[in-house]
């Protein structure tokens, strides 16, 4: 989950399916706007405003890429870190938020730890 003062988001892990409140105009979470394509750029925001600045106070955080399938509004993101470490650190902060999801029925996939052999700018 991502909030901020003004949405909240919940992307389902290996489902096109989520949540995207405007808690402002429906504080009650009633109507759900994952659908709406009006709102697309403010998934981005929240992405920007949440989860980036969280990840750079992480020790050894390099990067941060974020794909996202339109059309079925799924998406995947891929960290880079200084060493595996960092990456098992990375892992073990996002562990709370894990048990968090696994506690109201979701299911989380771990992440997978890879080397980077090779990376083109």
């Amino acid at each position: 989950m991502v909030r901020s003062q003004a949405w909240k988001l919940v992307h389902f892990v290996d489902s096109t399916e989520g949540q995207l409140f405007d808690l402002a105009a429906d504080p009650g979470e009633i109507h759900n706007r994952w659908d709406d394509p009006a709102q697309a750029d403010e998934l981005l925001q929240l992405n920007d405003d949440r989860l980036i600045p969280f990840l750079r106070q992480l020790p050894g955080f390099v990067s941060y890429t974020y794909g996202l399938d339109a059309a079925t509004r799924r998406g995947i993101f891929i960290t880079i870190w200084e060493s595996r470490e960092a990456a098992e650190g990375f892992r073990t902060a996002m562990g709370g938020m894990v048990q968090h999801f696994q506690a109201v029925g979701l299911q989380i996939d771990p992440s997978q730890v890879y080397a980077v052999v090779r990376q083109i700018p």
